[in-house]
């Protein structure tokens, strides 16, 4: 169970450094490339799912833990969500996780009072 925690939180700084990082990365990039042909969101997605992968697997590759199909479909998610955050911004990330796990609770909830 220790381990679950500390990946989680990992991952959790992980989006955090990553939103960060991918935020700089277009300010940079804006100044370079002509916006007008390329839009701005589609860069972001690409800087993000780019970056999100490249740490996923440097994280692999430090902790020793073997690459299956799946944790690379994660990673795509997690990238997704660092994609977010750097175009909504952390707050709008948080409350619209926060809003999804109250609407999984309610329906757990109501699931069980249905089963009695």
């Amino acid at each position: 169970m220790e381990k679950v925690l500390f990946y989680v939180a990992a991952a959790l700084i992980a989006v955090m450094v990553l939103t960060l990082w991918v935020n700089i990365i277009v300010a940079i990039t804006k100044k370079v490339v002509a916006w007008d042909k390329f839009p701005v969101q589609v860069w972001v997605m690409i800087v993000a799912i780019a970056s999100t992968l490249i740490t996923v697997a440097a994280f692999a590759q430090y902790f020793n833990i073997a690459m299956l199909w799946y944790y690379w479909v994660a990673a795509i998610a997690l990238g997704f969500l660092v994609c977010y955050a750097a175009m909504f911004g952390y707050d709008n990330l948080y409350k619209q996780i926060m809003e999804t796990v109250q609407k999984i609770r309610e329906l757990l909830a109501g699931i069980t009072k249905d089963a009695e």
